[in-house]
């Protein structure tokens, strides 16, 4: 998981950013852990690289309704979701 997702973000620019996030809303992720690999990957490829992070903004913007919600692993917890 973690390859296909850096393999992807390592060709990050403005002018293909759909193609990216599109790429990358196909990706099947079938756990909370893995979405939560996903989001950590991500976010230390943004702080790798300061140029770029309007970029990753957008991405992350445009990612948080295509990734699935996974129920809460404690009951009364809030579900998993791309942005919580």
């Amino acid at each position: 998981l973690n390859r296909s997702v850096m393999s992807l973000i390592n060709k990050i620019a403005p002018d293909n950013l759909q193609t990216i996030v599109n790429r990358l809303a196909m990706i099947e992720l079938d756990t909370a852990e893995e979405l939560q690999q996903v989001i950590a990957t991500v976010f230390k490829k943004a702080l790798d690289e300061p140029h770029y992070v309007e970029t990753y903004a957008d991405m992350m913007t445009a990612l948080r309704t295509r990734y699935p919600e996974f129920p809460a692993a404690v009951e009364g917890d809030p579900p998993s979701s791309f942005t919580r």
